[in-house]
């Protein structure tokens, strides 16, 4: 079965089949499936080609999204929730403080060989309302895609798995997981929401007390990047980064989680010993609780290592934009997901500015990414198409015509490809010569003329002879 759930998770096995054998019932319905997670997962199934072989409804109370997202997929909507009992697949997308509750209204109605899953990021009590509500012969899975919306593909990402009906469902689930490269975790939900309370809740909320303190003290965070340490830095965008996100989910985490207030009361509990510490002056004390944190951590070199690697991240992207300056760049703003394509004019530490034909783009630095050599490539194809002229040259007859073709396009980041298309020696050509004619393909919002002249010129300095 192949099943899409808000991350990417298609059961490999019978899914494709059962959809292509389409009833007058809906294949799978996504319960809340308008918001960001269900607008993700209708467009993996869009990427994997798998829209067109199933039918798929989105409910829930909401009208307005729900049909916007309906059209934007070629979905059908209904505003009632239990439309999706009669579904062969039905994945709950909710926020966590409705998804009990849906569960409640539609899973006595769910057909006998029908699946229920949904993504919460809180378990124990959605999968104790399941258990009693859903009946036998239905499987059901609890899933928790630890990544947001945001994220492109599953590479790396880690995807917790709670069996709660349907042991045989969960072997191929990780096996197409894996599939797609990510790391899968299968567990109970009471040891998902005990090591989420430290995952998650404790996280967030030292991160909230920390942006909350930064508020209060009005202190001017721009300004401190200027004089701040790398692991200061590091701390400022992953406030930022929570900041950003929706207040009401992340209140849901922390209240809906039955152990969180236990860790956060032992955090508070640590952060006065350290306090009344460093109140009294007592380096031993404060020395000490360090030192036996440390004792207990699991790989300090190896965090030591990884979050270098962060550090020189950070400044690494600056120095490879800085050297694309008055270059051709393709730059994806992480904010809109839009990818801009022209001359990078301009870049400091806050803004870099491209230049897109006529249009000029102004881009906080911190939001962009600039694409490789190869992702650019295909964006500037995608966008503007290609041009092509084809030359010959005259070589030395041992000459390789694909490593000359190589070593001008690794020095020529212009060209979209160079190939030699046909070689020849016979009248015409002097003794001990060659010629060989070149293909050269070049980006379509290039002067043509100025790319071949540009092109000609590599290979006359590598000494061929032009015809």
């Amino acid at each position: 079965m192949r099943h899409a759930s808000g991350n990417r998770f298609i059961d490999v096995d019978g899914l494709t089949e059962k959809m292509e054998r389409r009833s007058a019932q809906n294949s799978l319905a996504l319960v809340g499936g308008y918001g960001k997670m269900g607008v993700w997962i209708l467009e993996f199934l869009h990427g994997q080609g798998l829209l067109d072989k199933m039918s798929v409804l989105i409910t829930g109370p909401r009208k307005e999204p729900g049909e916007k997202v309906a059209k934007r997929f070629g979905c059908s909507y209904s505003p009632d929730n239990l439309t999706a009992a009669d579904s062969r697949f039905v994945v709950i997308c909710t926020p966590i403080r409705i998804a009990p509750s849906a569960i409640a209204e539609i899973g006595p109605h769910l057909r006998k060989g029908s699946v229920l899953m949904d993504i919460c990021s809180v378990k124990t009590e959605v999968c104790s309302v399941a258990d009693k509500v859903v009946p036998r012969g239905v499987e059901y899975v609890s899933v928790h895609p630890m990544f947001g919306p945001s994220v492109r593909n599953l590479d790396g990402q880690v995807v917790i798995i709670v069996p709660v009906r349907g042991d045989s469902l969960v072997p191929r689930l990780q096996a197409f997981l894996e599939k797609s490269k990510a790391r899968t975790i299968v567990t109970t939900s009471e040891m998902h929401d005990y090591a989420l309370a430290v995952v998650q809740s404790l996280t967030h909320f030292t991160y909230l007390a920390v942006g909350t303190t930064l508020k209060d003290l009005d202190f001017g965070i721009r300004e401190s990047r200027s004089l701040s340490s790398p692991v200061y830095e590091l701390m400022l965008d992953m406030i930022g980064r929570i900041l950003s996100g929706d207040p009401g989910m992340y209140a849901e985490i922390q209240m809906s989680n039955p152990y969180s207030a236990k860790v956060e009361e032992l955090f508070l509990a640590n952060a006065q010993r350290l306090k009344a510490a460093v109140d009294a002056r007592d380096s031993a004390a404060f020395s000490r609780m360090m030192l036996e944190a440390a004792r207990h951590y699991d790989d300090l070199d190896s965090a030591f290592s990884k979050s270098s690697r962060a550090v020189s991240a950070l400044y690494d992207e600056l120095l490879k934009l800085k050297a694309s300056v008055g270059k051709q760049v393709a730059i994806r703003s992480e904010v809109t997901g839009a990818v801009h394509i022209g001359m990078l004019k301009d870049m400091t530490p806050e803004s870099l500015t491209i230049e897109e034909g006529r249009r000029v783009t102004r881009l906080k630095t911190a939001n962009a990414s600039l694409l490789s050599d190869e992702e650019t490539g295909k964006q500037r194809i995608s966008k503007f198409g290609t041009s092509q002229r084809d030359a010959s040259f005259t070589f030395d007859k041992g000459a390789d015509p694909q490593v000359v073709a190589g070593l001008v396009q690794a020095y020529d980041r212009e060209l979209a490809s160079i190939s030699p298309i046909d070689v020849y020696v016979g009248p015409g050509i002097p003794e001990g010569k060659k010629s060989v004619t070149f293909r050269f393909v070049f980006f379509g919002d290039l002067d043509a003329d100025e790319a071949e002249k540009r092109a000609r010129s590599l290979f006359k300095a590598l000494g061929a002879g032009e015809r």
